[in-house]
């Protein structure tokens, strides 16, 4: 199935199963993967939603908390606490940067479920990181502002898989 042939429906049971989360809000669900400005049709209505944008802000600096209490509890096989420099070039870059976002969401399957402008015929890695962000930041909302919700679907995720945690 292509992403052509989903429904919104679809798309967000698609995210659902990719984050394992189940949304108790849909809507916050097709806001994270909304690109586009057009109106989308959920559940028989046809609604001009937000652009994930600003769900993407603060999923970005949820994905850095999340990741940075992870690394300060983190004693390296010397046990000793895990340097600044091990931070930014390590962790960091191989976790959170957009490419290495948009290649974890393209292996999850994460562009099928991005919702573009009609028209669109590509989803740019920039999209699917976008709203990798987006989706981290709709499970918080979701939660009730659960950090530990987005702990657990960054487990899920792979992102304490890194070798330095």
């Amino acid at each position: 199935m292509t992403s052509y042939d989903m429904s919104t429906e679809q798309r967000v049971a698609r995210l659902e199963e990719i984050i394992g989360w189940v949304f108790e809000d849909q809507l916050i669900a097709v806001e994270c993967l909304n690109h586009g400005r057009q109106p989308i049709v959920f559940n028989g209505s046809s609604t001009i939603f937000q652009k994930n944008e600003r769900l993407a802000v603060l999923g970005d600096s949820l994905l850095d908390t999340t990741l940075i209490t992870k690394w300060y509890s983190s004693r390296s096989d010397e046990d000793t606490a895990l340097s600044k420099g091990q931070w930014n070039a390590c962790i960091r870059n191989d976790l959170v940067t957009n490419e290495r976002l948009a290649e974890r969401g393209r292996k999850l399957g994460l562009d099928l479920c991005v919702i573009g402008d009609w028209g669109t015929a590509n989803v740019s890695n920039g999209m699917v990181a976008t709203t990798f962000e987006a989706a981290i930041a709709a499970i918080y909302l979701d939660s009730g502002k659960s950090l530990y919700a987005v702990e657990s679907a960054m487990k899920k995720l792979g992102f304490f898989d890194h070798p330095l945690f």
